[in-house]
């Protein structure tokens, strides 16, 4: 990469100066007119200014396709860079990375930026925020027919995905659903309807208090579904909020995500705060036993009178 970056900027500079030296001879060309042996002047040729001319022009256009992908490969860089910290759970990381794309000519830089920045804002329980940022998106994606034909296969439903997810979350569920539709019906190949669908629906079900229903969703939800991390403790919460029986192990395993205090679980709290204060105060229950009979585990001990009686 290090060699790709010098070689790229030893061919910046040499076009410059090329294109330099290259007007400073069209100037010179064109100053005065030949002089003859007897000291007469005569007509110049128009060649030596048109050749000047044309070898400029074209190093000047190589140049400036040189520092165009030179700006996008490091436009798209820093856009990956931005991903991986949100994922690793940096919002602020990859908010303050984005920063300097967010205003990128490249096509297509700035309206994944803004979906990046829509996603960080709604991991962050700023829900308007995210809504607007969406909307950015959506509209950057319009500044002309080839963006918009790049950004129509996934970029752009992504975008609608997005804005159904803060619509929902503010418990705007009529506009939320319209979004969905959209989805469905202007982009068929998009590969990502299902999840989206479920995703926002799940949403809004919580942020409009319909708790049992979102608690059949998340115990119904198809296992390939490619949520991401706040999404699963949600639907894990909801299993536990709901009292649902669970393999054994998997309940502990939940509870102590639900203890800490994460960017997910804040995430969580911002969404609704009743979910995790009520599966925390769930009494556990775990998988039916051999016998086809549920055990209830107590949160706090109890005596045992079968023990009690055989240790008499």
């Amino acid at each position: 990469k290090a060699q790709r970056r010098a070689t790229a900027s030893a061919a910046v500079v040499l076009g410059l100066a090329v294109v330099l030296v290259g007007a400073h001879q069209i100037l010179c060309l064109g100053a005065a007119p030949e002089l003859d042996e007897a000291g007469g002047a005569t007509a110049r040729s128009p060649w030596p200014t048109l050749a000047a001319t044309y070898a400029v022009a074209l190093t000047a256009a190589a140049t400036f396709v040189v520092v165009r992908r030179r700006r996008a490969f490091r436009e798209s860089a820093t856009l990956a860079q931005a991903i991986e910290a949100r994922l690793r759970g940096d919002l602020a990381g990859a908010r303050g990375a984005l920063g300097s794309v967010v205003r990128s000519p490249v096509p297509l830089v700035r309206p994944q930026a803004l979906r990046e920045l829509a996603v960080t804002a709604f991991l962050e329980g700023d829900f308007k925020r995210a809504h607007e940022l969406a909307e950015d998106g959506v509209k950057a994606t319009q500044v002309s027919e080839a963006v918009l034909a790049m950004a129509r296969p996934v970029v752009l439903p992504m975008l609608h995905g997005e804005l159904a997810m803060a619509l929902a979350a503010q418990g705007r569920i009529a506009r939320a659903e319209e979004e969905l539709d959209l989805v469905r019906r202007a982009f068929p190949t998009y590969p990502f309807t299902a999840r989206d669908t479920f995703r926002v629906r799940l949403v809004a079900a919580v942020a409009t208090g319909r708790r049992d229903e979102a608690a059949r969703m998340a115990r119904e939800r198809p296992s390939d579904l490619p949520l991401g991390l706040e999404e699963e403790l949600l639907c894990d919460a909801l299993r536990v909020y709901a009292n649902d029986t669970l393999p054994e192990g998997e309940r502990d395993r939940i509870l102590d995500e639900l203890r800490q205090e994460s960017g997910a679980t804040r995430w969580l709290d911002a969404l609704s705060l009743e979910i995790r204060a009520g599966a925390l105060g769930k009494r556990p229950r775990i998988a039916p036993s051999e016998g086809g009979h549920d055990e209830t585990t107590p949160t706090h001990d109890v005596p045992h009178d079968s023990e009690d009686e055989e240790d008499e």
